[in-house]
């Protein structure tokens, strides 16, 4: 896995990659360790045509927060405000 050199770097690409369009949404996970099970660090997300990888987000602090909002916390920090 490498950074997106076609997105200005802000991207992951996983190179050599044969997954297609229907395997959107799927997690990328970074390498379990002991008593860990791991942390989804990405998305398949999107391919450019001719290029032979699958490319997805860079997870960040605010993707953190979407999640939060969504297991049933505070959105505050996500919508500015909440409901």
């Amino acid at each position: 896995m490498t950074a997106d050199p076609s997105n200005a770097n802000a991207t992951y690409r996983l190179n050599l990659c044969d997954m297609t369009g229907g395997s959107s949404g799927g997690p990328w996970i970074k390498s379990k360790t002991s008593g860990h099970n791991g942390v989804v660090i990405s998305v398949n997300s999107y391919g450019y045509r001719g290029v032979k990888a699958m490319h997805g987000p860079k997870f960040n602090a605010s993707t953190q927060l979407v999640y939060d909002a969504a297991r049933g916390g505070s959105t505050s920090a996500v919508v500015g405000g909440g409901f």
